[in-house]
């Protein structure tokens, strides 16, 4: 069975900005608002070791840095805040990620992020394509938006994929 460990954000800090984003053109191209937005510390990892999650208690804030895009900027299947800076994001990761052991995790290429829109479902990754008209509005929307500085986390949890 696979695992992975999530912070779970607050998602009255995310709404705001992805309303911003979804203006009729981009929800007309299949964008959504991520309802259950969540900062994955380690992506889906398979162990029999115990892991001890880092001590959270009541509401924790991590650094934003900006947007970032998946899998590029030219086609963005996903909108995401970027908290990678985060010396506390970075600790717990480097923590867990000892505790689980590199060889068993599944992804190593993962930044730390907060999927603010998506686009579909995204199951076919080779035949995602956005409308060029749409995408450069989406990104413009992006550059003129202020991100906040920082983003609440209410609890962070193992879950079971």
């Amino acid at each position: 069975m696979t695992n992975k460990i999530v912070l779970n954000i607050d998602s009255n800090d995310i709404k705001p900005i992805a309303e911003k984003l979804l203006s009729k053109k981009v929800k007309n191209e299949g964008y959504k608002i991520n309802t259950n937005p969540e900062l994955m510390l380690v992506p889906e990892y398979e162990t029999d070791a115990d892991v001890t999650l880092p001590i959270f208690e009541g509401e924790q804030f991590f650094e934003v840095s900006g947007f970032s895009y998946w899998p590029d900027i030219e086609d963005p299947a996903y909108v995401m805040l970027d908290v990678s800076d985060d010396m506390i994001v970075q600790l717990w990761r480097d923590e867990l990620i000892t505790q689980i052991g590199k060889q068993n995790i599944h992804s190593n290429d993962y930044n730390p992020h907060i999927i603010i829109l998506k686009k579909g479902d995204n199951k076919n990754k080779t035949e995602f394509n956005i409308n060029p008209e749409v995408r450069n509005e989406l990104l413009n929307k992006c550059e003129e938006i202020t991100v906040p500085n920082h983003i609440k986390a209410n609890h962070i949890d193992i879950i079971d994929n």
